[in-house]
């Protein structure tokens, strides 16, 4: 994408967004379209735009463009600085890359900078598949008959979406009095699919009375080391400024630790019954290729937040870092576990970057050796990746799939794997979200630099938040509002009954991991739980499907809304805390046909722009912005936050 579109797009943005704290005026970008995308160059029609955000303090606004490959190659880089208010009109041309694209999937984004107290805004982000690959990409001689800035790079088109008819409609506002939710592509996670099971009616077999818990129940922890052998020392040294490449020479056989449970074959290991309330170990597994150096940038910044979060979540909290590079000199430890500040600041701030050239990566390999650390088995774990989700983080020739990284991840006493992604590229997402799914963690997608640090930190609550565990009260949250309560931990066991979103059970184990390899084939949902329903019911249910949570820890002062439908995005959203767009945007949902569940409205639904739909994590979407369930229009009515 042009970065001169991304920051016409980001203006108007910024317009939006920073009313409250000045006067902006609004950005306007009419009759745009790009009409071809190829491997070394992209068309583009008539459009027109105006500069309308200040950045630089002196009454100019700089922005950028960039186009990239899959591998992360940039084909193309212009910088442009304009007065603020000049208008724009380009004429339909021809864009050429600086040089041919060597992957298909094709990246172009539009930034604005950071500066005079503006934040770094994304502008614009569009991502397209030619085949770059296997086609010549040899392209006819182009004259260009006008020099093409990055004032000429062109904005997005939204898709156009088919609605159900609604009530009689007001004419819409212009541009200026109500703006579009197509704003910054941001962060928040993306859930590519929406896990649907067959429900019976209700339970149909006779209730299994609750077994009586005995201490013989739980597994006795030892001080044993993982399961798959340590590559890198794990004793910790006084400080590590550079990192110390220990790449593993040879794939590591990871043995099972399975046992049959009815028809299936699933993880003996309950390390959830017997963690520490306490303990804590973290370890942050970081790319040092070139494309991320903004990212890397951001945490560092962040630092002194993240291990104040870690000490008020636990008093025995220890932390380490992993490197890993692009090619084949694989990853390194650069920190062993300590909870010294100082000692993590100083490794974090040593980081260099160096350039990936199309070069693959190997992420697996890189947790792999994270798995290999010296975790305590009484401590509650979590490895945090950091990745620039290119479709190239998983190398063809990798010892490792995700099915070993997961099954090494339940053996070395459940360690949950967390994901943040500075792209959304289907493919490598969804090994991402397998991961997750299969340890309790989660993915979040953020392609705006200018919020990747307050989407960290969001993250970041997640690791060090209270957890599900045994013994505890969980709320069903399930989007499809209805979940089956199965004999034994797979989606082959049979259906006893069915718990519905709102519903309070208890845990009294997992998670199980399912290690049959034809059962990981057939299903996704890997990790499972034992609950008790409050009727006395007893059963299984997956952890996590496609990036959502299917319970979650019970709070009653926040209840879950038993009431959901679901939507689907139309294009980029904004996520507000309040239903207005002059209130803070929380996140975005970047691309369209993501799915959303809501629990409330809010306004006139005879008017799009002032009807709102209040979403289960109780921030609001506006309803133009997406494509709703009949259902929906029966969700009551909040009172005004």
């Amino acid at each position: 994408m042009s970065r001169p579109l991304l920051m016409l797009i980001g203006l108007f943005i910024v317009a939006c967004w920073l009313l409250p704290a000045g006067t902006v005026s609004a950005f306007e970008l009419n009759d745009f379209e790009i009409t071809a995308w190829r491997c070394d160059s992209l068309d583009f029609s008539d459009f027109s735009y105006a500069v309308d955000r200040d950045n630089t303090g002196n009454g100019q606004e700089t922005y950028f463009l960039e186009i990239t490959d899959g591998a992360g190659n940039i084909l193309l880089h212009q910088e442009n600085l304009k007065p603020v208010g000049a208008a724009n009109t380009p004429k339909a041309n021809t864009l050429v890359f600086d040089q041919p694209a060597a992957y298909n999937e094709l990246t172009f984004v539009w930034i604005s900078r950071e500066g005079n107290d503006f934040d770094e805004q994304l502008v614009f982000t569009e991502t397209v598949t030619v085949d770059c690959e296997t086609e010549a990409t040899a392209r006819a001689s182009i004259t260009p008959t006008v020099t093409l800035t990055p004032t000429d790079a062109p904005p997005t088109v939204t898709p156009t979406a088919t609605r159900t008819p609604r009530p009689t409609r007001t004419p819409r506002p212009t541009e200026t009095d109500a703006p579009t939710e197509t704003d910054v592509p941001t962060e928040t996670d993306v859930p590519t699919e929406t896990f649907t099971s067959t429900i019976t009616s209700e339970a149909t077999a006779t209730r299994t009375p609750r077994p009586t818990r005995t201490a013989t129940d739980v597994t006795t922890a030892t001080e044993a080391a993982p399961t798959m052998p340590l590559t890198a020392s794990s004793t910790p040294t006084e400080e590590q400024q550079t990192a110390t490449a220990t790449p593993l020479a040879e794939p590591t056989t990871i043995p099972s630790m399975c046992e049959v449970a009815g028809n299936i074959v699933v993880s003996e290991n309950e390390a959830s019954d017997i963690a520490a309330e306490d303990a804590l170990d973290v370890v942050f597994v970081l790319g040092t290729n070139n494309g991320l150096a903004d990212e890397l940038a951001k945490i560092q910044a962040r630092a002194p937040q993240i291990f104040n979060m870690l000490d008020a979540a636990s008093s025995d909290w220890r932390a380490a870092i992993v490197l890993y590079t692009p090619g084949t000199s694989g990853s390194s430890l650069l920190l062993d576990f300590r909870s010294e500040h100082r000692d993590l600041q100083a490794s974090l701030s040593g980081i260099v970057t160096v350039n990936r050239t199309g070069q693959p990566v190997d992420v697996l390999e890189a947790v792999a050796h994270a798995l290999q650390l010296p975790w305590r088995p009484s401590a509650r774990k979590a490895i945090v990746m950091v990745s620039d989700g290119f479709n190239t983080d998983f190398a063809l020739d990798s010892p490792y799939s995700p099915i070993d990284i997961i099954q090494a991840a339940s053996d070395a006493g459940n360690v949950h794997i967390f994901s943040i992604l500075s792209r959304n590229d289907a493919n490598a997402r969804q090994n991402y979200v397998t991961m997750a799914d299969a340890t309790d963690g989660e993915v979040i997608s953020t392609p705006s630099v200018g919020l990747y640090g307050d989407t960290f930190l969001r993250l970041m609550t997640h690791v060090t938040g209270p957890w599900v565990e045994a013994g505890q009260q969980a709320q069903i949250s399930s989007l499809e509002g209805i979940l089956a309560l199965r004999t034994v931990p797979s989606l082959n066991g049979n259906i006893i009954g069915n718990v519905r979103r709102g519903n309070v059970v208890s845990v009294l184990s997992g998670p199980m991991l399912i290690c049959d390899s034809n059962a990981r084939e057939a299903e996704r949902q890997l990790s499972w739980w034992q609950i008790e329903t409050d009727t006395g019911l007893i059963g299984w249910i997956p952890g996590r499907v496609n990036n959502e949570p299917q319970m979650v820890l019970y709070d009653e002062e926040h209840a879950l809304s038993s009431e959901v439908c679901q939507m689907t995005t139309i294009g980029t959203v904004n996520i507000r805390r309040r239903p207005t767009t002059l209130a803070e945007r929380v996140s975005v949902r970047a691309g369209g046909n993501q799915t959303l569940a809501a629990s409330a409205q809010y306004g006139n639904p005879a008017v799009e722009w002032e009807h709102w739909w209040q979403l289960i994590e109780g921030y609001w979407v506006r309803a133009d912005t997406v494509l709703e369930e009949e259902a929906c229009i029966s969700l009551p009515y909040a009172e005004l936050p």
